[in-house]
């Protein structure tokens, strides 16, 4: 079985900002933006954008507007 890292979470500052540094290195590590999730967890108070890769998932946090 080949390893496989289920998921990686960076804490960021400025979410607007952060996106658009990851919208533009992600496709170069191979992840597909047709793939990228947004959204809200309320239960940790963060908004997160999900960059997911078959064999990975990056999540970008920031904390929400709670």
């Amino acid at each position: 079985m080949k390893p496989i890292i289920d998921h990686i979470q960076i804490t960021v500052k400025d979410m607007k900002v952060a996106e658009s540094f990851y919208d533009k290195l992600m496709p170069i590590l191979g992840f597909d933006l047709n793939r990228k999730t947004k959204g809200a967890v309320p239960a940790h108070e963060f908004d997160v954008v999900e960059y997911i890769h078959p064999q990975l998932t990056i999540g970008i946090n920031s904390p929400g507007q709670f």
